[in-house]
């Protein structure tokens, strides 16, 4: 049986809300002529809705079932702080197709705020070198916290950050890893923020290693020079760094080199890697902070960073780490960058 257009979808759903569909009492909004509110993704539609309090939700239907989605979303619960996940209701809607059929439905709350990639675009026009800096800083802290899950998201992309009042908030979790899933993956996330080698058969808890990476620098970049934005999509993708014409890398690191991006810089050189996976992720994204005097120098394989103890407060990205009389400085390219 084919897949419910999306005017079925709407007919059901109408109805289905009032009926109660989901946990909250919804109702479809309407747009200025009278037409519903929605957007249509290629595995669902998604309808905006509201309560009776006009407290905004998004009712995500899904085309086709799938056993491994299901799974997901009964065992991912704890994203906070940063991601937003919503209810997931199994066959919740019954859609007059061609005969009916149970279709599962996600009911999550609106956030306030804009897509990353809308975000940085507005902060490209204005050329807010420093707007884009504070935004590159934020997602590595939250590229940290996800580094340290057990689980990953699966399909990290611009779309599918938000940028709200609050921070960060990861969303669409359909193509996720958790340990233990018993069925096998389907969805690898968008392309262009793929390693090509990425492929169904690779599913563990570094499959947002890649992404993590090409998103950090892209927003790094950006700080240095907004200009490199284009009109469609960042500025860098993964076919900059996989190709044997990687021209736009090599200028892309040394421009990151002069600027003191000594993170983004490493990554770069990570990106030019044919690995998937990126082993020493947590490694490059370990928390920066300014460096306490009883801070020390640690090494791992050829770059040093510093730590106090056994927390790490700057990563270990940096050519060389030295103690001068007016603090800590790190050395890239032999040029030395106050820590």
């Amino acid at each position: 049986m084919r897949a419910p257009y999306i005017r079925e979808f709407a007919a059901s759903l109408e109805l289905g809300l009032q009926t109660g569909v989901c946990s909250e009492r919804l109702s479809l909004v309407k747009t200025a002529d009278g037409g519903l509110d929605y957007f249509s993704g290629g595995a669902s539609v998604l309808f905006a809705a509201e309560t009776a309090e006009h407290q905004p939700f998004i009712v995500k239907c899904y085309r086709h079932l799938s056993a491994r989605r299901r799974e997901v979303y009964r065992a991912l619960r704890d994203v906070a702080p940063y991601g937003c996940v919503g209810e997931y209701f199994e066959d919740a809607l019954t859609v007059v197709a061609e005969g009916p059929v149970e279709v599962d439905v996600l009911v999550m709350p609106q956030l306030v705020g804009v897509t990353l990639e809308e975000r940085v675009a507005e902060l490209c026009r204005e050329g807010d070198r420093e707007g884009l800096r504070s935004l590159a800083d934020e997602f590595d802290a939250m590229a940290e916290w996800l580094i340290g899950q057990d689980w990953a998201h699966g399909d990290l992309s611009p779309d599918n950050i938000v940028v709200t009042p609050e921070g960060l908030r990861l969303i669409d979790f359909d193509a996720a890893y958790l340990p233990n899933l018993t069925e096998q993956r389907v969805e690898i996330g968008r392309a262009e923020y793929n390693h090509p080698d990425r492929d169904a058969k690779m599913d563990n808890r570094h499959i947002d290693d890649w992404a993590i990476a090409l998103l950090s620098v892209n927003l790094h970049a950006l700080a240095v020079e907004p200009a490199w934005k284009t009109a469609d999509e960042l500025p860098f993708l993964s076919e900059h760094f996989i190709t044997d014409v990687r021209r736009r890398a090599r200028e892309l690191a040394c421009r990151l080199a002069e600027s003191g991006e000594a993170r983004a810089y490493t990554l770069c050189g990570v990106l030019c890697e044919p690995f998937a996976e990126i082993e020493n992720m947590a490694e490059i994204f370990a928390h920066s902070v300014t460096p306490p005097a009883a801070a020390e120098s640690f090494n791992v394989g050829l770059r040093w960073g510093l730590r106090c103890g056994e927390k790490v407060v700057e990563a270990a990205v940096w050519d060389d780490v030295v103690r001068r009389e007016r603090g800590w400085f790190g050395r890239l390219n032999n040029t030395f960058y106050k820590l």
